[in-house]
């Protein structure tokens, strides 16, 4: 990239707000995985239409869980591993990881945008920045591997080979937890009430 391209970038970069930042950054996960999730090595078979890519894509970044497509039956182990990290994303939120993003590159977010996710987060208002996302992190992150550890005793006391169950564990938990409704099983879980 010349300088004058990269100045050009890094100035439209910084005039951008916050808000407009994590919609840019919302905007570009989904139609980054949309393209992942549509790749030949994404799915078995046939393949997918883009717009179920997108669709699916949208669905786990915005953890809605709704799906054109059987993803246990359609992706191969990497459009899973893409589905997975799309719902995390989604999941922790985008904000989180805006805020991250701010703190890696050396930008904090404006002082107004900082004071608004301080007090969602707490009453008083004086919850650090970074403290927070590191507790969110470790908390969720906590969760799911209990949940995953749960569902993997589970499956494998029902015969389930120890490597598929951790797998189905892991992938589980964290849709459950990000409240994403993705399941590697036609039926969901109704087949295990």
């Amino acid at each position: 990239m010349s300088g004058l391209r990269k100045k050009n970038w890094t100035r439209f970069y910084q005039r951008l707000q916050s808000g407009q930042l994590l919609v840019l950054s919302f905007f570009f996960t989904i139609l980054a995985g949309s393209v992942l999730l549509w790749l030949p090595w994404s799915v078995k078979d046939a393949g997918i239409s883009y717009i179920d890519a997108l669709f699916t894509s949208t669905s786990a970044v915005c953890v809605t869980g709704l799906s054109a497509i059987d993803p246990g039956t359609t992706f191969t182990l990497f459009g899973k591993l893409v589905l997975l990290i799309l719902i995390q994303v989604g999941g922790l939120g985008i904000m989180t990881f805006s805020v991250l993003m701010f703190l890696t590159v050396g930008r904090l977010p404006a002082l107004r945008d900082r004071w608004l996710v301080e007090n969602m987060y707490s009453q008083e208002g004086r919850i650090q920045v970074l403290n927070l996302v590191r507790t969110i992190f470790i908390f969720t992150l906590t969760a799911e591997a209990m949940g995953a550890l749960g569902l993997f005793t589970g499956w494998v006391r029902e015969g389930m080979e120890p490597g598929k169950a951790l797998w189905y564990g892991v992938f589980h938990s964290v849709s459950a937890f990000c409240n994403a409704g993705f399941s590697f099983f036609p039926d969901n879980f109704e087949g295990f009430a």
